[in-house]
Order: C-alpha cells, then structure tokens, then sequence
C-alpha cells in the first residue's frame, strides 16, 4: 500500500527471530494491513550502538546516512518483541502527550523500549528530535489517561426506586464491576437498598464499526453512548444481563451508565466487545485534568468559588477565570457564564467570587458546568495541578405528577381507537416513565373486547408478567384428548418443565393430566415469529386465536415448529397440554425476526407511557373490538403505577366506558305454522323462536294465546307449561309465559304438551302471540304462530268471564291485550268501562260480540274520546281500531238504545304493533319539543358525576324513525341529538328527553351522572316574549314601546331585575333602552308596582325580555308614532328560569 499519497499512516516494521542463528522474517504493515515480507536480513551484533536511529539510511559509517526516509515521522516505538498483527492494530490510535511513566491500564509494558513524540518543531526528515538518539528509560510512554469514570452516588427514602434521590456522594471509580450483593457501597453515607449510581466518562473507539455492550445488573440500568440510549433496562428483577450495541468512528467516545437498587442484591458490571477484541470490562480511555469540585442547590441563586495559593506573595496576582459548559449551559439558561481576569493582592492568599444559578422550577438531573483558571493568564504565580473546578447545580425542584388528563371517557363500539390523554403537572428536564396496565375491576376482556397498543411516545412494553397455568386432572390424551376436572390455578414465569415422571401437584397424577397456560407476549418488530414446542406428549399451540401447531400424538420429548406474522404490540397466546403417561415435558421457545431462540417471557397487562424531557403529554391508544353482538356497556379501567421521576397524581385511573351500539337482535318464530296430531301424547312439541343475532344479555320474550282464532282449551286439549305425569299444586298460566334466552344461546321455544283426550273432535288451534317490548330485542317479523292440534275433538268456545262493574275510570276494570271478557249492560244507560295498560306504542284492535246492540269508544287517560264506533261488524256490535302511545288507555262500552240491555263480550287485540299509524305518534309527539325557536340543553359529561350544558336554539329539526324505532334527530342541519342527554322543556321544567321517550323508542338510555329534571341554576332566565299588532289591520307595529312592570324588590335586595339579551337573539327582540327616562307616562294600573325594563319593538312587531320574576308582570305597550291606545296585558310567571310565556298585544288606534 503506497504511503506517499500526502496523508498520515501507521507504519511497522516486524522482525521474527526463528531462534536460531541470526536469520529471521520481516513483515510490513500500512495501517494494520500486511504488506511484504523477506527472509533475507540477518542482524548484526551492535547493529547501530551508540548511534541516532536513522529510518531508511544505512548506517554502516558514521555521517554517511542517505537514502533516509523522505517524510515527516510523528511518533517512534520501539519494542523488544516481534509483535502480532491484532497487538498492532490494537494500538495504532493510542498516542503520546510527553515524558510520564509508561504505563496503560495501570500495568508496565516490559516488551516496550522506547516511545516518542517529535515535538522539537523542526521538520528534519527522517529522524526524530534531530537526530538524538533515543535510549530505553522511564521518561517515556505511550498514555497518560487517568482512567476513572465519576460516579454520583444518590440515596432515596424506602420504595422510592428508580427514582433518583439526593446526591451523597461523588468518587472516581476504575470499573464499573460491582458486587455489593446485600452490603453497601459506603455504608457511611449510602443505604443497603434503594440507592441509585450514575457513573460518566469517555473511553476511546480505535477502529470504526460496531461494538457491542453488556450489563448484568440487579436491579435496573440504563446505557448511553454519546446520550443515545442503547440499554433500557429499568425495571426491577434479579442479577441478568441486557445486551446492546452501536456502530462508532474512532475517537473519544462519552459514556453514562444509570443504576438503581431497589431492595435486596445489589450488582452492576459493564463489558464491551470491540471490533477487534474479546469481551472485556469496559476501561475508561480520556485524558482528564485534575480537578476540584463543589456543589450548590438551583434554589441557592449562586455558586460561590475561591481560588486558593499555596503560600503568601509580596506581589499582586492576577489570573484569568472562564467557565465552560458540560450538562449545564451558561449564557443566562442555568447560570451566567463568566470570563474575567482577577486579582489577588500582594499578601493575600485567596480571592472569593459568585457565579449566578438560575432557578427554572423545572425537575431535572443536577448539572454541572466548569470553572478553569487560564494557565497562560497566571501573571507572578506558576498554575498548579488543581486547574479546572467542577460545579454541581444540585436540582431542588419537585417532580411533576403525571395522571390522566380526565378520569373517565367512553366511546361506540364501532368507534375504533380510544385516545386517552396523559399530561404532567409541570414541564420536566428528565425523562418520566409510567406503567400503565388495566385494573382487575374492568368488565371488558382484552383481546375479545380491546386490546392496548403503545403510547405514542414509547415503544417499550411493560414489565415480566406471568402465564396463567389451570392444571387439570382425569382427562385423557391421545388424538383427541379430553380436559378433565380443573384441580389449582396458578402463575408460571415461563414454560420451562421437565417433570420427568413426577406431578405439577400432589392432588394431580403423574399421568393424564393437562395444563392450559394463556398471557400475553410482545412483538416489537413486524415480522415472522417463529415458535418451538418441545414435550412429551401432546400440544396445542394458538397466537391470538390462531392454531399454528398441533400435535396430539402420544410420543417422548420431540420439538414441533411453526410460525405466524405479527405486528408490533401485544399479542395473545394460549398452549395446551397434555400428558398421556410416561416422563412429562413441556416447554416452549420462540424466534424473533431480530434475535435467537429463547423460551418466551410473558408481557403483562400493561405498558409504559414515556414523556422525554420538555414534554408534557403523551397518548394511550386504546384499539377497540367491534363486534355485531349486542351486549351490556363493558368497562376498561385503566391505573398508572411505577413512575419514573414523577409521582401519580389524583387522576391515577381513567374508565374507558365501551357503549355497545350494535342493535339488539331480533327475536320471531322459526316458521308461521306447525301441526301435530293428538296421539303425540306425553312427549312435548316445542314451538322455536330464533335470534337474530347472538346476545351476550338475557333476552326475555313475553307471549300470549290470542282468543281470537284460538280454540283448543287449556288443560283440556293442550297445556304449555306443561309438567310430564302429575299436575303440580299450584297449574301455571295457560294463556301467556316467557321464553327466556341465556346470553349466547341462538333462540329458545315454547313447550306445547298436547293432551290426548280420546274424545272425537275436530282439529284444533293454538294461536301464539309475541308480546310488544321484548327484553333486550325487538320483534321480529313472524311475531303469530298458528299451531293446529289434529285431532276430532268439538270446537268450544274458550272465554274469561267477569263483569267490570264500573262506571269511572278509577273504578274500570284491567284487561289483558289478547284477551276475552264478559260484560252485561244492566240497566237502560248503564256504561261499563275497561283500563289498558300497555308500555309500548301500538295499534289496538277493539271489538265486541253478542246480540245487543252496543257503541264503543275509545279514550285517552284524561277522558277524552279517541274514536268512537256503533257498528263495526253488524249493526249490533262495534269495531274499533286506531293506534296509542304508551299509556292508560279505557275502552267505554254502552247501548245504543237507552232502553237496550244485556250480555255481550269485548275482545282486545294488539294488531300490527309496529305500524305507521303508531310510528306518526312517536314522531309527533318528538316533534313537539322542537318547535322553531324553542331552546333545548344538551349535556356534556366532564367527569363520572359532572356535566355541563350547552343552549341550542331550534331553527331547523329533522326527525327520522327507523324500523326498529330507532330515532334519529338532527337540529340545525349538523347537530345530532342523542335523546339520553337532551333536555326539554316539560311542565315547567326542562326534563331528560330519553327519560320521556324510553317506552316507545329503541335508543338506548345512557344516564350515567346525569339528572332526570334539569337543575334549575343550568337554565337561562324565563322570556317574555310577544308580537305587539294593529288591531284592525293585523299588521306588526314597528317602534312601540313596550314595558314591564313587577313587584317592588325586598328591603334585602331580591333578584327581581330585567335581564339583558343580545340584540335580536331570540324571536328577534329590539334593542334594549335605558329604563328612564320613560317616553310616556306610568301607567295608572301599575301604581304599585316598578318598572323592570322596557324594549322598542322591531320592524316585524317583535319583542323578548329575559326576567327572573315569578308572580304577576304587567306588560305594557303604546306607540304615539301611529297615535295608538296604550293597551296592557297580565303575565302570571310560575318559574324564573327555562319557561316562555306569550305575551301578544293589540293596540287600538285613537
């Protein structure tokens, strides 16, 4: 390799004595690389004695050199041994800083004859310091480091760890290659447990490329190599290693090692390995001033620092002073940098000067800063050792508390991701970590119902956690084994067991038992995860649901394979397996795309929030699992625990509350019609009713026998809850039940026991009904079944009997829909009255039957008729049927003729439950609180028990009812209105309008920390409000005057005032006038009462005046413009806030 290219290079020569003779074998090297080599130079006794080393000049006579070496030479090393290729390139970079000891790391080197450094500034080529020669002695070496790294030793109270406390204790340290075990460090100053190290320096890369390091730590450390973090590993465990690694230019690279001790062992060591060594501990490697040091709290303001002389002098001294910044920056940021020249005077012995701290406020690690006397400065003095002094800035700042941004937050289902929010109290200089995991109290399942991803700021995962392991016993193994009883639960570490032929427990047998282990484990690349069962027998291996190796044999220790592609974050794992009989082994490895095999360490449920330094906020995406199962609401509660360099705060929990908004199913029968003959006897027919969907809720579902079209007789022909020999005590209803559904099941039935008779009749029908409102579903489409009993039996006519024996609607009597009663008209205009009570809108079908001549009506609760027929049917009976909303409703029955009497029977069906007549009702009576220009609340939940409202004013409304009576309501075109937190007005309060809707519409009801009425504090004030008119020509009367009179205010003060409203804000109210001086003259029926305010109509003879009175307000209006009457009108106000009260005048013209 060519060296004459005008740049640096390593040069050696190397001569090998074979050990015999004088012969030998050079070698050359340029830079570490092997150039040519010979065998033809045989050395000489005395070669050169006494004579200045020459390189490239023969030397045989003295004064004769040529052919030297045409270049400059910076350094010469001469050693006594031929020296290996990895010796040399081990030692190309170290370099010569003048005339010390040679020693490195602490030890001679016997082989080193001389070493030096041409530092005589002339450029003779081909010598060094001009020819002298240069004999082995002690005034040479090859190093002059100091070789320590700084440790700051830090003590904290009991449990604090891996929080720093408070600086005890600074020392330099050779190595880091610690084994306190259960002692401690200096157990003067620093405690057994919970102490932490933070160890800095520099050491030194030859060559560019990558180096590996290791720690093997009890408990956590953290690695920095030049401030980039290669070794994360702060979290608490027994004594392992953590490896790491970084690709490096030769030079001076810096160094920072954390560690915390938490309770019990303590051991930290740090190892690297170079590109061209074996590991080793890691040595420091940079050359360091002595220096003095002091410390002085952020809080203090100043730093006060002396510089000292050793003796007394009749002179002055002056010197020149600078600081230099290292973790702490100068120029006004954490203290005021310095550079001056000082004076001692002659006589004195030490000069005393402040340097400004600056106090942040801010949490951060102590910093530090240099103060270095300039040596060229020193004027009558020589500048001793002690140059340069460090400063410790000791942080005396609180540490922030990090909690979450609100306690609790909720989401659909079909929301996707849930972004909880974290924030610090305060702005910190260190780095904050928080484990973040969710608490056992959470109704949601991970994995089936969420799962967690990473905060936005950190990838780590949380610390070690456990597989869950339930061991059973008594099943079997084999190509399809079978679990037998769970015997223990436990928590296993990893799956690492080789029972041998012994058992997990002693209430387990040796033999066929099974184990299913299920946790969680983190990827942390995207990639392919290769996975290792090794057992003897059986196993069943699934990652988040998926079977990726199977192996059911019975079979000795034998390793299975498999793998699946994963993304980064948490994944699910669950193994079975069995043992047939024999030795038993089970355990499990795994693959990563970046690392080598190892038995998988579960994950617990949790993760780690990170806020580097200066940041305040970080974000927890929560990934939630949407589904078509309709289920209760879920819960996910999640808790910070473990900070690092902060505390929790109060809001340490946050509840993700999943609202489930998938539609509950539908429950129907399977088909329209079934039959079965009579003979089917003993054994039951069952009638099926099917979900829609699967619901994880009961679903409970009421059913009637209609009397209309039914005519098999209970306990006669049939029975439904039925019983298989002996009738019990007390016979259940015939006529109606419940089918209940468990949540998971797809339908249920309905037990028809048809009783055989032996009678000849004709066929037979059963007819039934699916009552309205459903628990937890709605009605399906085929909501009758017609169930015909074959047989011969006669055809009765089934009927409940019962005279009501009323006249009033307290007094009606209660009937079932689907039902038959009797009633008899006693006397000439006798009435009877019947109540129905029904929780959902419907079409009712009333109807009656009989030989007289009967007029129904139907009324609504307060009495008022509803319709009204005479003869629905014939011209003796009625038919009537017209659609309800959810309340009492009475069916009047009466004769025709007043004269007319006798018996006649009434049936009540519920007909087309989910008609449009019904549905018309739900969206009028809807439609009824939004009229344009009334104002309704809408709620915003803050917190578990808080909310606060927000006024709407109603400009445009559209209103939507689907199938399902589901409701959708839109107000001014973009603001969706859920029915759960909105409020209307209602009799003088404004009321939760999901609350007045629950019976007839499908919504679901979210009421959590929210009241059914509205406080009256939410509410804006009460308005008064009107049109004033000419009363003959109808048209609006712009600029009349319109005041307001009221009661005169209490001695005390009373809150009886007008309130302002912005110009035109509501039913477009002028604008406001002072109250005086008043344009006309006090009215002479207000002579007790005072003026509370007064408004100039607008162009369309609109007024508003928001009050707060309650009682009697005269509103008072004229207009001279047009010569008008004064005209006056009373308003009784009932409530100060949330009501509207008309107050319409017409004004007369003179």
């Amino acid at each position: 390799k060519a060296v004459n290219d005008g740049q640096w290079h390593h040069t050696a020569v190397v001569w090998d004595y074979s050990g015999t003779g004088t012969e030998g074998t050079g070698k050359i090297y340029v830079d570490g690389i092997q150039g040519t080599s010979n065998n033809s130079y045989n050395a000489e006794p005395g070669d050169g004695a006494d004579l200045a080393i020459k390189i490239g000049a023969p030397n045989f006579q003295a004064g004769e050199a040529f052919n030297y070496y045409s270049g400059m030479i910076h350094e010469l090393r001469i050693w006594s041994t031929a020296r290996t290729q990895q010796e040399i390139v081990s030692q190309i970079y170290e370099t010569l800083f003048g005339q010390f000891t040679a020693l490195h790391g602490g030890q001679k080197h016997d082989d080193l004859i001389a070493a030096w450094r041409d530092s005589s500034g002339t450029d003779d080529p081909g010598m060094l310091n001009t020819g002298r020669p240069i004999y082995r002695s002690t005034d040479v070496v090859i190093d002059t480091t100091i070789e320590y790294f700084t440790g700051e030793y830090y003590r904290s109270s009991k449990g604090a760890s891996p929080k720093f406390g408070n600086l005890v204790q600074v020392r330099n340290d050779t190595l880091i290659n610690f084994q306190w075990k259960g002692e401690s460090p200096d157990p003067l100053m620093i405690p057994v447990d919970n102490f932490q190290v933070r160890w800095t320096g520099q050491f030194y890369a030859k060559l560019r490329g990558e180096y590996k390091f290791r720690t093997h730590s009890d408990d956590g450390v953290r690695l920095y190599i030049n401030e980039k973090l290669i070794i994360d590993d702060w979290v608490n465990h027994g004594a392992q290693s953590r490896k790491g690694s970084i690709y490096l230019e030769p030079g001076f690279q810096n160094v920072k090692l954390e560690y915390y001790e938490n309770v019990g062992g303590a051991t930290c060591e740090l190892y690297w390995t170079t590109p061209f060594s074996a590991e080793a501990h890691l040595q420091p490697l940079i050359y360091q001033l002595s220096a003095s040091a002091s410390s002085a709290s952020e809080g203090d303001e100043v730093a006060k620092i002396s510089i000292d002389l050793t003796s007394r002098s009749g002179k002055n001294i002056t010197l020149a002073v600078a600081t230099e910044d290292s973790t702490a920056i100068g120029n006004g940021n954490d203290y005021s940098s310095l550079n001056k020249t000082f004076t001692i005077p002659a006589g004195g012995k030490r000069i005393t000067f402040p340097i400004q701290l600056y106090d942040d406020s801010m949490d951060e690690y102590d910093e530090v800063f240099r103060v270095k006397i300039m040596e060229k400065s020193v004027s009558n003095a020589n500048a001793g050792l002690t140059r340069t002094h460090r400063v410790i800035i000791l942080d005396d700042d609180e540490p922030p508390s990090v909690q979450f941004k609100s306690a609790s937050s909720s989401i659909a289902e079909s929301g996707g991701n849930q972004i909880v929010i974290l924030t610090l109290s305060a702005v910190s200089g260190k780095d904050i970590t928080a484990y973040y995991a969710v608490d056992k109290k959470s109704t949601a399942t991970q994995f089936k119902d969420y799962f967690l991803n990473r905060s936005s700021n950190y990838v780590l995962p949380g610390p070690h956690g456990t597989f869950k392991g339930e061991y059973y016993s008594g099943g079997s193994g084999g190509e399809k084994p079978v679990f037998g009883n769970l015997v223990y639960v436990r928590e296993d570490s990893i799956i690492n067991f080789q029972w041998k032929d012994d058992s997990p427990h002693p209430s387990i047998s040796s033999s066929n038992f099974q184990v299913r282990w299920t946790g969680d484990i983190y990827a942390e690349l995207p990639g392919d995860y290769s996975f290792r069962t090794h057992s003897d027998d059986g196993v069943r291996l699934y990652i988040n649901d998926s079977l990726i190796i199977e192996d059911l044999l019975v079979h000795g220790d034998t390793s299975h394979y498999g793998s699946i592609f994963l993304k980064p974050g948490v994944h699910r794992l669950k193994l079975e397996y069995f043992e047939y009989h024999g030795w038993a082994t089970c355990q499990l490895y795994w693959d990563p795309p970046s690392g080598s095999e190892s038995l998988i360490t579960p994950l617990s449920n949790g993760l780690y929030a990170f806020f580097p330094a200066g940041i305040t906020r970080d974000t927890l995406n929560v990934g939630i699992i949407n589904d078509s199962t309709d289920e209760h609401k879920q819960t996910i509660t999640l808790k910070l625990t473990e900070p690092v360099n902060a505390t929790v705060g109060s809001a340490g929990y946050h509840t993700i509350t999943i609202n489930d908004n998938d539609p509950p199913p539908s429950v129907a029968f399977d088909t329209e019609k079934t039959s079965e003959y009579e003979v089917q006897g003993k054994y039951p027919y069952y009638i099926g009713l099917s979900l829609s969907d699967i619901s994880e809720k009961h679903v409970a579902v009421g059913w009637t026998i209609s009397t209309y079209g039914t005519n098999a007789r209970a306990n006669k022909d049939f029975n439904v809850n039925f019983w298989p020999i002996d009738p019990p005590s007390v016979i259940p209803d015939q006529d109606k039940g419940t089918v209940s559904i468990k949540p998971g099941l797809p339908g249920g039935a309905i037990g028809v026991h048809i009783l055989h008779d032996l009678i000849d009749e004709k066929d037979e029908t059963i007819i039934f009904n699916l009552k309205p409102e459903p628990e937890n579903a709605s009605l399906g489409v085929m909501t009758r079944h017609n169930f015909t009993i074959i047989d011969n039996d006669d055809k009765p006519l089934v009927e409940f009997s019962g005279d009501d024996h009323g006249n009033n609607r307290k007094a009606a009597t209660g009937i079932d829909l689907s039902s038959t009663t009797i009633g008899i008209i006693e006397l000439g205009g006798d009435v009877d009255l019947f109540r129905i009570d029904h929780k959902a809108p419907m079409t009712i079908l009333v109807w009656s039957g009989g030989s007289t001549d009967l007029y129904g009506e139907i009324l609504d609760g307060a009495g008022n008729v509803l319709a009204s027929d005479t003869d629905g049917r014939d011209s003796n009976n009625f038919k009537i049927k017209i659609p309800v909303l959810p309340k009492v409703t009475y069916v009047r029955v009466k004769h025709n003729k007043p004269a007319g009497t006798g018996e006649y029977s009434l049936m009540v069906e519920s007909s087309e439950q989910y008609d449009k007549s019904a549905d018309e009702l739900v969206l009028n009576k809807t439609q009824a609180y939004f009229h344009q220009g009334h104002i309704v609340y809408v709620a915003n939940k803050t917190g578990a028990e808080s909310f606060n409202v927000q006024r709407v004013r109603v400009d445009v409304v559209s209103i939507d009812l689907d199938l399902k009576r589901f409701i959708t309501i839109y107000v001014n075109d973009s603001l969706l209105i859920n029915p759960s937190l909105c409020y209307v007005p209602s009799y003088g309060r404004y009321e939760n309008l999901g609350v007045i809707q629950k019976n007839y519409i499908s919504n679901p009801l979210q009421m959590e920390g929210l009241p059914r009425f509205l406080p009256e504090e939410m509410l804006d004030h009460s308005l008064v409000f009107g049109v004033v008119r000419d009363f003959r020509t109808r048209q609006p009367v712009f600029g009349a005057e319109v005041r307001v009179f009221g009661q005169p205010s209490p001695a005390q003060g009373s809150a009886t005032t007008l309130i302002s409203l912005t110009n035109g804000e509501v039913w477009g109210g002028g604008k406001q006038l002072p109250i005086k001086p008043s344009m006309f003259s006090f009215p002479k029926s207000a002579d007790q009462l005072v003026e509370k305010g007064r408004r100039i109509t607008s162009l369309d003879g609109k007024f508003a005046i928001a009050v707060q009175d309650t009682g009697i307000l005269v509103v008072r209006a004229e207009s001279h413009l047009s010569n008008y009457r004064i005209q006056e009108k009373e308003v009784r106000l009932k409530h100060q806030r949330g009501e509207y009260y008309s107050a319409d005048i017409w004004l007369l013209p003179k």
